[in-house]
């Protein structure tokens, strides 16, 4: 999880639901940031309007799988948890 800096709050919860795209410095991916809640209510509303049972979990980790595997510092990362 990364912890936004107050400036990065400020401007996440101006709007919140307006979602907000964050740009990667380094990959220029860009990103979707909104709240969970309005994150797990898109994915309920996908849900019933597909009619299918979707494993969301599993979406999630396949997806975040895949970006971690480009990334050089994971390790590191992973190193700072207390």
């Amino acid at each position: 999880m990364i912890e936004l800096t107050i400036e990065q709050h400020a401007l996440a919860t101006a709007d919140q639901e307006t979602p907000k795209r964050v740009l990667d410095p380094v990959s220029k991916e860009v990103f979707v940031l909104l709240p969970e809640k309005t994150y797990e209510r898109i994915c309920r509303q996908a849900l019933a309007e597909s009619g299918e049972d979707v494993d969301v979990g599993a979406l999630i980790d396949d997806a975040m799988s895949e970006y971690d595997s480009d990334d050089p510092l994971l390790d590191s990362y992973q190193g700072m948890r207390s």
